[in-house]
Order: structure tokens, then sequence, then C-alpha cells
């Protein structure tokens, strides 16, 4: 039985894009519902998308939004 391993170079392999869209409830669509606990999970979350968007792990879009 013969056993062969393949070593690839991860920088060159293109990586499948899966596009994720982030939705507010419809409580959360007026502003005057936001505790600051959710604005702060929220806040930090975005921070993650932004760090991902430099490292290139993510394309992140912001749209405005609309009611």
């Amino acid at each position: 039985m013969a056993l062969s391993c393949f070593a690839r170079d991860s920088a060159k392999v293109k990586l499948k894009e899966y596009p994720g869209v982030l939705t507010l409830t419809e409580k959360h669509k007026e502003e005057k519902n936001w505790i600051a606990a959710e604005r702060g999970i929220v806040r930090e979350h975005f921070k993650r998308l932004e760090k991902l968007k430099e490292e290139e792990i993510v394309v992140l879009l912001v749209a405005p939004i609309t009611n």
C-alpha cells in the first residue's frame, strides 16, 4: 500500500466567496429601541468585520438602512 501526500501553497489558492447579509429585526429598525448593550455588541461585531476586511478575509459592503 502506497500513501502519497502533497503540500499546497495556500497563498495561491483562491477561496470561494459566499455572500452574507446582516439585517435588523423589526424592533431594531428604530434607534430608540436599542439598549447600550446591544449597541456594544454590534460595535464589536463590526470592528471584527473591519479587521477581517483588512486581512482580506472578507469583503465588507455597507449599505444605508432603509425602511
